[in-house]
């Protein structure tokens, strides 16, 4: 299938069934990844925990951000104690991602358990974007909810789920394709742009990638469509130049 073909009309179930399939893509994956850590006695069902991973960098930039909104750390980038002391550079890892932002809430006590909701929220992110995707290519159809939570349950999530470096990109890439294929189709470049420049100035290393993937996208939908579209490359190169570099302005703060 071509990507700029819409998805299949007469495949669209009833609303009601649409709202199930949502609901599914994060259920599942969230109800597997609950089980797991169950079964690990990880907190808050057990003594363990899966904050085991880059563990300076969250103490240091956390630590650095509860500091600066307690009033007693500056916020601007500063050389006072030494080029990028301030750890305002690590927060661009991924230390604003809004779910990272409830860590600032707990105490040591309360934190393990804290981080292992937020790992399996977060991954089963992944599963509800991904499926947003496929319908749009697909249709709503049920099947989809085994490629979208098998992506969330993807080793390379699961594997890196305990660094919040990961916290992004992963959720991100469905939702910059899904813009992508708006945009080539003539639509509005709007979730391209907040999806990419969101992904960019949460986490410029996972930004840098999509970024890499909407150059790629754009190279395979010219190929694959290149008799369709006779004339209109200019205008499509150029609205995807424009968005793109909107998107990378809009992380141009970190």
């Amino acid at each position: 299938m071509k990507l700029s073909d819409p998805a299949p009309m007469d495949a669209a179930p009833r609303r009601g069934r649409r709202t199930l399939y949502l609901l599914l893509s994060f259920a599942v994956p969230f109800l597997v990844l609950l089980l797991a850590v169950l079964a690990l006695h990880a907190a808050p069902f057990g003594r363990h925990s899966l904050a085991i991973a880059d563990g300076r960098v969250y103490i240091n930039s956390l630590a650095f951000l509860r500091r600066a909104l307690q009033g007693r750390e500056n916020l601007l980038y500063t050389f006072t104690a030494g080029p990028g002391s301030n750890e305002w550079a690590n927060l661009a890892w991924g230390g604003l991602f809004p779910a990272m932002l409830l860590t600032l809430l707990a105490i040591p006590e309360t934190l393990p358990g804290l981080f292992t909701w937020i790992c399996l929220v977060n991954m089963s992110l992944c599963g509800l974007t991904m499926y947003l995707l496929l319908a749009d290519v697909r249709g709503h159809r049920l099947e989809n909810l085994i490629f979208s939570t098998s992506y969330a349950l993807s080793g390379f999530l699961v594997v890196n789920c305990f660094q919040y470096l990961f916290f992004i990109g992963p959720q991100c890439l469905p939702l910059v394709v899904l813009g992508l294929i708006w945009l080539f189709r003539g639509k509005s470049p709007l979730l391209y742009i907040l999806s990419l420049g969101g992904c960019i100035f949460l986490n410029f290393y996972f930004g840098f990638m999509l970024c890499v993937v909407s150059v790629l996208l754009l190279l395979a939908h010219l190929y694959v469509n290149a008799a369709a579209l006779a004339g209109k490359r200019g205008r499509l190169l150029g609205t995807w130049a424009a968005s793109s570099v909107i998107a990378g302005l809009l992380g141009a703060p970190m």
